[in-house]
């Protein structure tokens, strides 16, 4: 009879009956390590196949969130292994009889970052946080994940909202105002706020009336459809032709960002 057959549900969890004894003695086994054990007799493995694997079943929520957090398992193409290191001992995992089993190693359980990793590896494109919380099983913290993304150099902001892996080699979302730098500076000192909003749109969804703010505030000015730095910081333009100003100040509403996003009026405070 398979190992992994050899398992049952009760109370306290999943039980390996060793063979060895009439009755069976029973020692629990987590749905982690019997993961584990599939892929260790049948790996590698796609997560429907897992759930067939599985004597009975299981929720596949739950066999995601093992197959992200353990860092036993690894991908492999479009499916789980074992890594490496893991495949000659966890292949014992069901042949030690209980009573005199050995001590297994506690599980490695992978940061949030490592999941994340995982993750965008697997979609292949850049994701959004809740995308991400959803695929990684729901039991992360949003505020805690954003904050070893930010502090982790294997990823970027890819866009307002979205993350992607620096390996990618995207383009990265700063703020607003260092995004026109970048293409003002790049421009020679000015260019066509038509072309600014057509180059930033190739690479993210900021919004026309956000950009249009942010061209139009120090240390930028719009004059004659072009955009192009102010002389210095503190406000005074640079040579525009007689009787044109540059445009600044006003309500949200006269300068157009009445429709802007919370994390697009952070990016015009250059956060």
């Amino acid at each position: 009879m398979s190992r992994i057959q050899r398992a049952r549900a009760s109370q306290q969890g999943w039980l390996l009956a060793d063979d060895q004894s009439p009755f069976g003695s029973l020692a629990p086994v987590s749905l982690g390590d019997r993961v584990v054990a599939v892929l260790a007799e049948s790996g590698p493995l796609t997560e429907a196949e897992i759930v067939q694997y599985l004597p009975e079943g299981g929720d596949v929520t739950e066999i995601r969130r093992e197959l992200l957090s353990d860092s036993r398992i690894v991908m492999a193409g479009g499916g789980w292994t074992l890594a490496p290191a893991e495949s000659a001992e966890e292949l014992q995992l069901f042949d030690v009889p209980a009573a005199n089993a050995r001590a297994k190693k506690g599980r490695c359980r992978r940061p949030l970052s490592d999941r994340a990793e995982l993750c965008l590896t697997e979609a292949g494109h850049p994701l959004t946080l809740q995308a991400l919380v959803d695929r990684m099983g729901g039991d992360v913290n949003v505020e805690s994940l954003k904050v070893q993304l930010f502090s982790d150099d294997r990823f970027i902001r890819s866009d307002v909202s979205e993350w992607a892996l620096r390996c990618w080699g995207m383009r990265r979302y700063t703020s607003v105002r260092e995004l026109v730098s970048e293409e003002v500076d790049g421009a020679g000192g000015s260019m066509s706020l038509d072309d600014l909003q057509r180059n930033l749109a190739r690479d993210f969804t900021i919004k026309a009336p956000t950009l249009r703010q942010v061209a139009s505030t120090a240390p930028f000015t719009v004059s004659g459809g072009l955009v192009r730095r102010l002389n210095d910081a503190s406000g005074q333009s640079a040579s525009l032709p007689e009787g044109e100003a540059p445009v600044r100040g006003g309500s949200s509403a006269q300068l157009g960002v009445e429709d802007a996003s919370a994390d697009e009026i952070m990016g015009l405070m250059g956060l």
